[in-house]
């Protein structure tokens, strides 16, 4: 396994050859807001993939919430899951927060860090990206 050179908020915490995977934390300091980088090589296509996985959940504050906006919410949910059930998906969105700029470059770095050490275990030119 590979040692990465990132100690601030990024972590690398898998290296199989094919695929490296980083966590990059949130800085809301909420680890199920945290971001899993995949950097992972085909060899039968010659192309290297890059997925962004997190957990991504409806918001609902019930302490702040009037009892029409929980009306309102529920009605959403139900309707994302009719919309989900009789359609294959529907959209979300979340956040992941980087404040500082090493935090940045960091996530920036580990994409570009996993790019190359797959690219060099298949003697991929560096200039010349699958």
């Amino acid at each position: 396994m590979t040692e990465s050179k990132f100690p601030t908020k990024i972590m690398l915490l898998d290296d199989f050859g094919d695929e490296i995977i980083y966590r990059a934390a949130c800085d809301c300091c909420n680890t199920e807001d945290d971001v899993w980088i995949d950097i992972e090589y085909d060899k039968s296509i010659n192309y290297v993939t890059l997925l962004f996985m997190t957990k991504t959940h409806y918001t609902y504050r019930p302490w702040d919430s009037t009892f029409m906006e929980k009306i309102r919410y529920y009605g959403r949910r139900t309707l994302d899951a009719i919309i989900l059930l009789f359609g294959g998906r529907i959209e979300l969105q979340s956040t992941f927060m980087m404040k500082d700029k090493e935090h940045i470059n960091n996530f920036s770095n580990a994409i570009n860090e996993g790019h190359d050490l797959i690219l060099q275990r298949h003697n991929t030119p560096q200039g010349k990206v699958p």
